[in-house]
């Protein structure tokens, strides 16, 4: 008698995870942790084009390292209905087309920002050589270590940034 062939999906997606997770503890082993600085937030999420000191916070590049830079965490709380983050990005080299997306540490569900209360928010957007945005956004998750993912405008994973429960 002839049986259909098993699903395959449960160990791709098994395999999809430990990678991530994997992924994320060499780079934290790398980098000696990941920082949250004390909040310095600027008065305005516009792009400022003046040059700025040498931005703290962790880097990225693209595959190809066209584009380079820095983001890191501002400030954070935690609400019953998620994650509220301030984050500043700076871009040294290039343009960057970017998004966001965010997941639970515990659960891997994707959680992507919707909008909050705090302003400035920062959302999607455009930035070159030079600029920097400052704001916040919003992540409707449970309460969790969770990892913010700084992706490019065609969902390309730049960088991902852990945030503390």
């Amino acid at each position: 008698m002839y049986a259909p062939p098993k699903s395959r999906l449960p160990w791709f997606v098994g395999i999809g995870l430990v990678l991530v997770v994997g992924l994320i503890a060499v780079v934290t082993n790398l980098s000696g942790g990941w920082p949250t600085p004390p909040s310095t937030a600027g008065p305005s999420p516009s792009a400022s084009a003046s040059p700025s000191p040498a931005l703290s916070g962790f880097p990225f590049a693209s595959k190809d390292e066209r584009i380079t830079g820095r983001w890191e965490v501002l400030d954070r709380r935690w609400s019953d209905d998620g994650l509220h983050v301030e984050l500043r990005i700076a871009v040294d080299r290039g343009t960057l087309n970017y998004t966001f997306l965010a997941f639970a540490n515990q659960s891997a569900e994707v959680a992507y920002p919707g909008p909050g209360n705090d302003n400035p928010g920062l959302g999607e957007g455009i930035l070159d050589a030079g600029e920097e945005r400052t704001g916040w956004l919003f992540f409707p998750t449970t309460r969790d270590s969770t990892t913010i993912v700084l992706s490019d405008g065609l969902g390309r994973q730049l960088s991902a940034l852990l945030v503390d429960a």
